[in-house]
């Protein structure tokens, strides 16, 4: 979340201006005075030289030697109007005031309204389709509005801004108005336990993003074990902001993120969730503009792309540590860096960050997206993804991508997975022969190569998302399951 703010700080230097003792030099050299030695030696020839000796005004000279006026100086050294200057320390009109609240634009409340849709707001969610149309709306996730899209929204965004997190809409704001931003996070780190990376010969896995329960049909150990699973992917956003920092807080698929410590710990208290269970775990990271909403990202704008991979250390190596901490048995550090970054870029980068995972125990996954045929470095990785999704299109656009991300994939020394599996959307009966028929010819082409599969559970933000829980898909897991040989957890 953003946070608007003004701070006001004042310095006062007072100096003082004021006289010492050295000033009434010129008053008190009385040498004049004093030397009144001419008057004396002149009176020597007369012998009563009385007048001579009693010369009380000469030795005396009061007047001089007392200069009080001078010496007191009081007027100089108490200078009272200088030192208290009681109207400029008081400042109390400047200080006292609390500063005024500041005006929230357009753009904030549209921000606010965003936040509102992924903590679930569906009347805000119908407002703004409404506005815009479902598909339209959804398309402008991870992108800021033009000017022409506020005006258009500002029936759903008016009055907006009076709380921030999803903490102060249950209890208030304490200043209503400003976007407030939190510093700290109520997350506590689950201890791993006594789990270890199971040797599974094939993960076949339930792919739940950021595992919200508002997202997606399943969310558990003990629900994705029913469906017939082994293993769990995970996504953790990475979130940059307009410049390419990357910046907490942050929105992660509708759950708000304070800083870099909060957002791992929730992680890996999920993935703790999931070693307990007894499932294998695949972890992917992903750039995410720190507003997006639950849709699907688009790739980062050539501009920025310099500045995000600069920074990435300051993930990456807490995630290293981390990953293996839990004893997360996949990890893919950034999945699809070709998608995010550009092909020359996204295989740059992927080489760039692997020494952060130097002490890493468990399998390291380039997942890549191949949307044209650059040959990307896996070399340093362990499995290619592959992302087989959209089972009701065409199927040759896909097995053509299969085929060769598993060329290189041989060329480079690596194993092969199905990293993203599936349908996007449910496709409709009639054609849904043709969407099981799709998968089962994709899956034959990497069946003897393929380490693992891990099956998509679409947002339900997604128009007629696919389900792991739809009776047909859930059909085909069991069936694959049982191909593979795999036992039901118990």
């Amino acid at each position: 979340m953003r946070k608007y703010a003004v701070a006001l700080t004042f310095l006062l230097v007072v100096s003082g201006c004021g006289g010492s003792s050295d000033t009434a030099t010129p008053v008190t050299t009385v040498a004049t005075t004093a030397t009144q030695g001419p008057t004396t030696t002149t009176v020597a020839p007369t012998t009563t030289v009385a007048p001579t000796t009693t010369v009380a005004p000469t030795t005396t000279v009061a007047p001089t030697t007392t200069v009080a006026p001078t010496t007191t100086v009081a007027p100089t050294t108490t200078v009272a109007p200088t030192t208290t200057v009681a109207p400029t320390t008081t400042v109390a009109p400047t200080t006292t005031e609390a500063p005024p609240p500041p005006t929230l634009t357009p753009l904030d409340q549209y921000l606010i309204a965003i936040e509102a849709v992924v903590a679930g707001d569906m009347a805000m969610v119908g407002c703004l389709a409404g506005v815009f149309g479902l598909p339209e709306f959804l398309g402008m996730q991870g992108r800021l509005p033009n000017d022409t899209e506020l005006v258009a929204a500002e029936p759903c965004i008016a009055g907006l801004g009076g709380v921030s997190t999803l903490g102060e809409a249950e209890s208030g704001s304490t200043n209503p108005g400003v976007l407030e931003e939190p510093e700290t996070t109520s997350c506590v780190p689950l201890e791993p336990g006594d789990y270890e990376r199971l040797e599974r010969d094939y993960l076949l896995g339930a792919r739940i993003y950021s595992a919200n329960p508002f997202f997606h049909s399943v969310t558990t150990g003990d629900e994705i074990k029913e469906l017939g699973f082994n293993a769990v992917s995970l996504l953790w956003a990475i979130p940059y902001d307009e410049d390419g920092h990357i910046l907490y807080p942050s929105l992660e698929a509708g759950t708000e993120r304070v800083s870099l410590e909060d957002s791992l710990c929730h992680l890996f208290n999920k993935v703790h969730e999931m070693k307990e269970a007894g499932l294998s775990v695949f972890l992917q990271g992903e750039p995410n503009y720190r507003f997006q909403g639950p849709t699907e990202p688009g790739p980062l704008d050539p501009n920025i792309v310099s500045m995000f991979a600069s920074e990435l250390h300051e993930v990456m190596v807490p995630l290293a540590l981390a990953a293996e901490k839990y004893k997360v048995d996949w990890l893919s550090p950034i999945g699809e860096p070709d998608k995010w970054f550009g092909p020359q870029a996204g295989s740059d980068i992927g080489q760039r960050i692997l020494p952060f995972f130097s002490d890493f125990s468990g399998k390291l996954l380039y997942q890549v997206a191949a949307f044209d045929d650059y040959r990307l470095d896996l070399l340093g990785y362990d499995i290619a993804g592959l992302t087989p999704l959209g089972c009701d299109g065409v199927y040759e656009f896909i097995a053509a991508k299969i085929r060769m991300v598993t060329a290189w994939a041989a060329e480079d020394g690596l194993d092969v997975a199905n990293a993203e599996f599936g349908c996007t959307n449910n496709p409709p009966p009639e054609t849904k022969w043709l969407a099981i028929e799709n998968m089962n010819r994709w899956y034959e082409l990497t069946a003897d190569k393929s380490v693992g599969l891990f099956v998509d559970d679409t947002p339900s933000v997604i128009p007629n998302h696919q389900s792991l829980t739809d009776d047909w898909i859930s059909a085909w897991v069991r069936e694959h399951a049982e191909l593979r040989g795999i036992e039901p957890i118990r």
